[in-house]
This record gives C-alpha cells, structure tokens and sequence, in this order.
C-alpha cells in the first residue's frame, strides 16, 4: 500500500536561494537512496539489475528557453539560476525499488495554482511524512509575497480612479468645445466624462496591482531582470503623491466638520 502527502505552495517570494535550499533538500535524499540501493544489492536483498533512483531537474526561463538535466547541475552557482530570469523549475526524484517518489514544481503565476505543489508518495508512511515536513518546512521559510497595497487594492484603486475620473472630466470641459461654454452643459459633460472614467480606471488599476504581486513569484538574480521591484516603486510613488493626500485632506475635512 503506497501513501502519497501534497502540500500547496501558496503567496510566495522565491529567491535564487530558496530553490538551491529545495534542491539541496532533494539531492541529500538522493545520495541516501543510491547508498541504500547499493547496500541492498550487495546483500543481496534486490537484484543488481534494480533501477537506481533516479534524478529529473528541469528549469524554463522567461523567455522560453527549457533546460533538463538528470543530475542536480542546473542549481550549481554560476548556472542558469544566476543568469536567468526563471519562470518555473521542477524537480523529480523516483525510486521504483523502494516504492519512493518526490516531485516539487512551482511556476510564476498570478493566481493559487495546482502546479505549485510538492507531492510525496511511498510505500513508508514514515519516510513519506518526514519528507514531506523536511520541503514543506524550507518552504515556509521562504518570504511571504505580501504588500499593503495588494491587501487594499480596492480602497486605493477607487481613490485613484475618483481622482483621474475628476481630472480627465475636468480637462475634458478645457479642451471640448460648444457645450462646455453653458456652465450647466458644463457641469453635465464633467459629470459623464467623470462616471465613465472612474469605473474603468478602478478596474485597471486593481488588475494591474494583482498583477504586480503574482501569487507566486520567482525573483531573478540579477537586479536589471527585476522589472516587477521597479514598476512596485513606480506605483508606491503614484499612490503617495495621490492616494495619501487625498486620504489626509478627507480625514482632516471631516474632523473640521
């Protein structure tokens, strides 16, 4: 009877370092089982044909390129994990003499994925829940992908979009001619230009926040590949020259009232 453990990799900030920590994990594992394996056909417990365990590494980069390998190579410093910006590694560990089987995958992506997972399965419910707790354990040690401005996308994303919204309408009744010049026409075509606009800017913005803070998210080694850190800082300091006067003006409004 085989037992198999799945634990979902969920809200995370993946460091170049974070994964060696997953390989390393595995690669231990590994060496264990191949001494294990020699020691059992030296005493002749399995047949000297028995499979070794067996290694399966694989690394895509963002820019499509897939790399494999059957060794642990890929993690090794000065390799792909250094010099590329990774979209999704996987690793897989199978041993069919010793019912034992590991798979860690995980990939960028913008919502809680089953892909992101590690998964466990051997005939040693012992064995099957150490190793599980040994990656899940690394894992939860990774940072937490978290931001304040993901926990109040929709607050900052309706300040925002009333802001522009009151903007644009109110360009829009500088730059139109012919009805604008009626202060009641006026009025009338900042209003419309105003509700029409809001809505859809609040829209965008939220979407593009979530997508600033992908649920899982590997960093890149080098810091020009780290695109996402910069257009955060870009929004960090639309938000403070927007949103938290806006915010301040309101609260003090209300306290004057």
């Amino acid at each position: 009877m085989k037992e198999k453990r799945t634990f979902q990799v969920k809200a995370k900030r993946i460091e170049v370092s974070g994964i060696r920590m997953i390989a390393k994990i595995i690669q231990n594992e590994y060496n264990r089982l191949l001494k294990a394996h020699h020691e059992r056909v030296e005493k002749k417990e399995i047949s000297q044909y028995a499979s070794e365990p067996l290694i399966s590494c694989n690394v895509e980069t963002r820019d499509g390129v897939r790399y494999s390998s059957d060794s642990f190579e890929l993690f090794d410093t000065g390799e792909v994990l250094d010099t590329k910006a990774i979209a999704l590694f996987s690793l897989k560990l199978s041993y069919s003499a010793g019912d034992a089987r590991v798979e860690v995958a995980i990939a960028d992506s913008q919502q809680a994925s089953r892909f992101n997972h590690v998964e466990v399965e051997g005939a040693n419910s012992t064995w099957v829940n150490g190793m599980l707790g040994k990656l899940k354990e690394a894992i939860e040690s990774w940072p937490k992908q978290d931001s304040a401005l993901l926990k109040f996308k929709w607050p900052v994303s309706v300040v925002v979009g009333i802001l522009v919204g009151y903007g644009v309408g109110w360009l829009f009744t500088l730059l139109v001619p012919g009805p604008a010049a009626d202060s009641k026409d006026r009025l009338f075509v900042f209003v419309m230009i105003s509700l029409l606009t809001f809505p859809l800017c609040t829209f965008v913005l939220e979407g593009y926040i979530e997508r600033l803070w992908p649920n899982v998210e590997i960093v890149p080694a080098l810091e020009h590949e780290r695109k996402l850190d910069k257009r955060r800082k870009w929004l960090y300091g639309v938000v403070g020259v927007l949103v938290i006067p806006f915010a301040i003006s309101a609260i003090v409004n209300l306290l004057i009232r």
